[in-house]
Order: C-alpha cells, then structure tokens, then sequence
C-alpha cells in the first residue's frame, strides 16, 4: 500500500504533518477528516525518494456559484462573530471540492500571518477588484461580516440578472435549432427519396422540388460558408481577449446599434450602480470604488468612456457632475446619484437606481422576446412548412406519372 505524506489543520489551527498509508489521495482525505484534522495537502512517497506536495482536490477552480455559496456562508459566519480561522476551517470541510479547495488555501494563507484581504488579492481570476476592496474596507472599519454580505447580496443580483437573460434565450435558441434539423431532415432524407422518380422517368422536376434541389445539391457550399462564419467567430473571440483595442473597436459598435446599444447601456449601468453603491456601502473609499466598479463593466468601450469623470471626481468634482459630461449612463442614474450626494446618500441612491435599472432591463428584454419569438415561429413555420408543402406537392404528382 502507498505512503502518503500529508499536511493539515487541527481544530486549534495548528498545522499537522505527517504519513499514513493509504490507497489514494482520496481515503487520505477521509481518513484525516476522520480524525478530527482538516486536510489540505498530500504527497506520495515513491520508493526512491520525496514527491512533491499535490493538492488534495485536484479540481477545476470555482465557478461563479461556488463564490456566491461560498460568500453567503462566509457572510452568515463573520456576522455571527465566529472567528476568522474558524469560519474558514469549517468552510473547508463543506460543500462542493472547488469550495473546499478555496477555503483551504485561504486559511493556510490566514495561519501563515496574512489578512483576509492579502489572501483574496493572490487568487484575482476567483475574487474580482470589487470584492477585495471591500473585505479591505470592512478589515479597516471592523465589519468584515457585513461586508461579506453586501458582496454577497452584489453577487446573487448578478447572477439572477445572468439567468432571466439566459432563459430568456433558451426558446429562441431551440426554435431556430428545430428549424435547422427539420430542414436537415427534409434536405437528406425526403428529397433524395422523391426526386430520383422524376429523373428516372424523365419528366421535370416541379418547381418547388427543384428549388429545394437545387439547395441540397449547393449545401457543401453553404456549409462551408457556415463554417467560415464560425470559424472567423472564433478568431475574432480570441482577438478581443488578447488585444483589447480590437474588443474596445467592438463593443463600440454594439454600443452604436440602434435597440442593442441601450440595452447594454443600462444593463452596464446597473451593474455600474449596483456594484459602486455596494462599495460606499461598505466603507470603501470613493476613487477606489469607482475604479473598482470600471473595471467590473465588461463592455470596454463604456468603460473607457468614463475614465475621464474619474479624472475629474479626482479634481474634486462630484460624480453626478463628472458622469454628465458623459453619454455612459442612463440620465436616470446621474439624476438619482445627484439626489443622493446632495442629501449625503450616495450608497442607497446608488442601489435604488440599479434596482430601477434592472427592472428597465427586464422589461425590455421581455417585450424583445414577446415580439421575437412569434417572429421566429412564423417564419420558422412558413420555412418548414414551405418545404414539406413542395416535397408533399411532388409525391402528390408521382400519380400523374403513372397515369401517363
């Protein structure tokens, strides 16, 4: 049986070294956790000399529902006055792998001397500017707890916005899908059947059939052409995220078109509110928040087109007055944040404007998909229907064929 040499941690934070035999990685883990320690690291000992350290759970990193479960808990804990280590070591023994992987290395980066907001600044593709700053604020101001939460609460509104917008998408999407293999179908399967006949027997083929014909005979050239499209999809994909001024040319364009541009406008002004009043919020400073909440809009060229107003709140103006100089935002929201900065709450107007905001967004994301999706399923109907009534057409006139 293997040795394994592992480390963990013990219910009073120490750090616990040692070997066990084992089979794998995996009975380690469930042997230490047995004994009361936490596990983070193991290592097998080959015969000839010392492995290197391997992680326990070799698993992909957390996506953005391990962080939010992961915040809210952490959120519940530090509210509830249960110390840092703590917190984190009874994190690290719940949920998914991912989780626990995380937690794991931010307690041993917590024993090892660093504050909570050092831990998260090391793991930036996991916690994003905005959620290091205000663990920051709240370390300094002594409400880490209630930080956590209104990171939390930026956190579930994201993803609630993320998933009306996917499923709002999903029968569309599986509209046009139907289309395409119905029409795939009719192309390779009803076609090749009915059109020999007419070949065979010498006599045109009608025009509907040859019509469609015609199409399954050029869809080489159209798959090619499909492909093509996806293809240069791709690489252009991979252009914007590695050459920004390409991505920046491009959102600029979205932000042009005549429906979409202002969908994206408000749909980034919200985030923009949302995630600088949660900031304020929780104490972070204001230049601060605002860098933080630029660099949480995933539309470059708006959020280059507010690097200025920056500049300018820097000067001394106030942010109302630097964010009207520009076309960023929605007037809604400048309007409300000047309300609130002459009433000094920048924070709470900050946070009922994206709430406007949201729901605007839905809004028009439902009255798109009312007027879409009758749409698709006219036109999807008048194609495929189109299809069948020339291929029924033909096999109907097959008995004129064998009357003559």
């Amino acid at each position: 049986m293997p040795t394994f040499r592992y480390r963990a941690f013990g219910d009073n934070g120490e750090l616990a070294e040692g070997t066990l035999e084992a089979p794998n990685a995996g009975a380690i883990e469930a042997l230490l956790l047995s004994q009361g320690l936490t596990p983070f690291e193991a290592g097998e000992l080959p015969h000839g000399g010392a492995q290197p350290w391997l992680s326990l759970n070799r698993t992909p990193g957390p996506t953005a529902g391990d962080l939010l479960a992961f915040t809210r808990d952490f959120a519940m804990l530090r509210s509830a006055d249960v110390a840092l280590d703590r917190s984190l070591r009874l994190l690290s023994t719940q949920g998914s792998a991912a989780r626990r992987t995380l937690a794991g290395g931010l307690l041993a980066d917590v024993l090892e001397g660093a504050s909570l907001s050092d831990a998260l600044t090391k793991r930036p593709a996991v916690f994003p500017a905005e959620y290091v700053n205000a663990v920051r604020a709240g370390e300094i101001s002594g409400h880490a707890g209630e930080a956590l939460a209104l990171m939390a609460g930026l956190l579930e509104r994201r993803a609630e916005q993320s998933a009306k917008i996917r499923s709002a998408l999903v029968y569309p999407a599986l509209l046009v899908v139907m289309a395409l293999v119905s029409t795939a179908i009719v192309l390779t399967v009803l076609v090749p059947s009915v059109a020999p006949i007419f070949i065979d027997s010498g006599k045109p083929l009608p025009a509907g059939l040859k019509l469609i014909v015609a199409i399954a005979d050029s869809w080489p050239v159209w798959g090619s052409a499909i492909l093509a499209l996806m293809v240069a999809a791709f690489l252009a994909r991979q252009r914007m995220r590695s050459n920004p001024v390409f991505k920046i040319r491009i959102d600029g364009a979205i932000l042009a078109l005549p429906v979409i541009g202002g969908f994206v406008c408000e749909h980034e002004g919200a985030r923009f509110a949302r995630t600088l009043g949660s900031l304020l919020a929780a104490g972070v400073p204001l230049l601060q928040g605002l860098a933080s909440a630029q660099s949480g809009i995933r539309n470059l060229a708006l959020a280059q087109s507010i690097t200025p107003a920056i500049d300018r709140v820097r000067d001394g103006a106030s942010v109302s007055a630097a964010l009207s100089a520009t076309s960023a935002f929605p007037r809604v929201l400048i309007d409300m944040l000047a309300i609130g900065e002459e009433a000094g709450r920048p924070a709470e107007m900050l946070l009922r404007a994206a709430g406007m905001l949201e729901r605007r967004t839905e809004q028009r994301l439902e009255r798109a998909m009312a007027l879409l999706t009758p749409a698709l399923t006219i036109a999807i109907a008048a194609l495929v229907g189109g299809l069948i009534f020339a291929v029924m057409s033909a096999v109907l006139s097959i008995n004129d064929l064998a009357i003559q």
